[in-house]
């Protein structure tokens, strides 16, 4: 599945984003029935590139293993395609309810099927791969059905070749740049895999994996929904102050949330993967407490990215990221070659990357044209709650056991941010 999330990226040349930019109904159906059509003829030619290339290209590099999974590939493309496509024009819609069910439902399929699998059958290649395409079938097929029934036959009706190919021209900057940006993106994530098997075993691949999900669950869930909602916001308000507003009102809450709970989670690692997925992936504690800061900063810049479509600077986009990619990956290639240890390696990744992620935001800011004082006030509010954090852990260490201080630790945090909250909820019913 890692394989097939590189095609899948970019299987629709990343035309779904215009569907946010449609001006009416017509313009909005015209640039599905695009992206659907791309997708269908990409999905045929990688299927016929995968029968062409695959056998050979498997023996070559000694992945025999996966040989009989290619097939997945092409089919997992297609149905990702045509999911991404339907999300953004419900999207366009504000349908947000059903896309919250599709995206609950890819989850609990995938995981079930998985889990189930690995309970009653002893896990396998198989199962991991039949959970992954009925959590994406699921999904699709909620998406598909519900914009067929709201499309009704207005979808068959406002399709045409002339409009279709309007949408092709108009918005060819997707293809040329964000494209290559989000290719860049995925196929960066899986070198780095890539890489460190070329000098470690299976085993520590699978810990830095496993590491990597658990670190990057709110990137993957919160900023995920958040960014296509966000799309729609800054296509019709960028360049304004109600803009910056919410920017500026949103990242202080995400500070304020996930500050106590990232540190909790890098002091705290190994001991909350074994007590959640068993003593066997304490191991890979270290990994997710390296990917806590990443973590931590991609969380608060994965929803921005549609910036840089809504304003036209693409470009510096793709630069930005081949930048990163390049002084990354080429110092987590020299790290591993020098003979230092995988955690080294991964160490220096993620602090590359949680710099880029800060540079990255600064800029992101300079390009909706935000003043870079609303910024700048994240940063005194990050350090207080982050030394209060590390003082609290250490305090606690010291005066209970490891698991008591666990407990404590987080009650103290959950308390915290609900006393904020009441707080809040408490202010804004006065004012009303």
């Amino acid at each position: 599945m890692s394989i097939a999330m590189v095609p899948a990226a970019v299987i629709g040349l990343r035309y779904e984003l215009a569907i946010m930019l449609a001006k009416n109904e017509d313009e909005s159906i015209q640039t599905l029935s695009l992206c659907w059509l791309l997708t269908i003829g990409l999905s045929v030619a990688l299927f016929l590139m995968i029968q062409a290339v695959g056998p050979g290209f498997c023996q070559h590099y000694h992945l025999e293993a996966i040989q009989p999974y290619l097939w997945c590939v092409p089919l997992f493309t297609f149905l990702w395609g045509v999911d991404q496509a339907c999300n953004y024009w419900l999207t366009h819609h504000k349908a947000f309810k059903v896309l919250a069910i599709g995206r609950f439902s890819r989850s609990a399929f995938t995981v079930g099927t998985q889990m189930a699998a690995w309970s009653l059958l002893g896990g396998g290649y198989i199962y991991l791969v039949a959970g992954s395409f009925l959590g994406q079938f699921a999904a699709t097929a909620i998406l598909l059905g519900t914009v067929v029934r709201r499309g009704g036959r207005q979808l068959v009706a406002a399709t045409s070749l002339v409009g279709i190919k309007k949408a092709f021209v108009e918005h060819r900057n997707y293809p040329l740049y964000v494209a290559p940006y989000a290719f860049a993106v995925q196929f960066s994530k899986r070198l780095v895999f890539v890489l460190l098997a070329m000098f470690t075993g299976s085993a520590e691949v699978g810990l830095f994996a496993m590491a990597m999900q658990v670190a990057f669950i709110p990137v993957t869930f919160v900023s995920a929904s958040l960014n296509q909602v966000f799309y729609k916001k800054v296509v019709s308000e960028i360049h304004t102050e109600r803009l910056e507003t919410f920017v500026v009102k949103t990242l202080t809450r995400m500070v304020f949330c996930l500050t106590p709970y990232c540190l909790f989670a890098a002091f705290n690692s190994s001991t909350v993967l074994g007590l959640a997925l068993g003593e066997s992936w304490m191991p890979a504690g270290p990994y997710a407490a390296a990917l806590a800061a990443p973590a931590y900063f991609l969380f608060l810049t994965s929803w921005l990215d549609r910036v840089y479509d809504a304003v036209g600077w693409q470009r510096l986009a793709v630069v930005l990221q081949i930048g990163y990619d390049a002084v990354s990956l080429g110092l987590f290639f020299a790290v591993l070659k020098l003979g230092y240890s995988p955690l080294a390696a991964v160490s220096t990744y993620c602090g590359v990357t949680a710099i880029y992620n800060v540079v990255w935001l600064a800029v992101t800011f300079r390009v909706a044209s935000f003043s870079l004082v609303g910024l700048g006030r994240l940063v005194p509010l990050a350090i207080t709650l982050g030394t209060a954090a590390v003082g609290a852990h250490f305090l606690i260490r010291l005066s209970f056991n490891h698991q008591l201080g666990i407990a404590i630790e987080l009650t103290l945090i959950v308390v915290l941010h609900l006393s904020a909250f009441l707080t809040y909820k408490g202010v804004t019913n006065a004012r009303n």
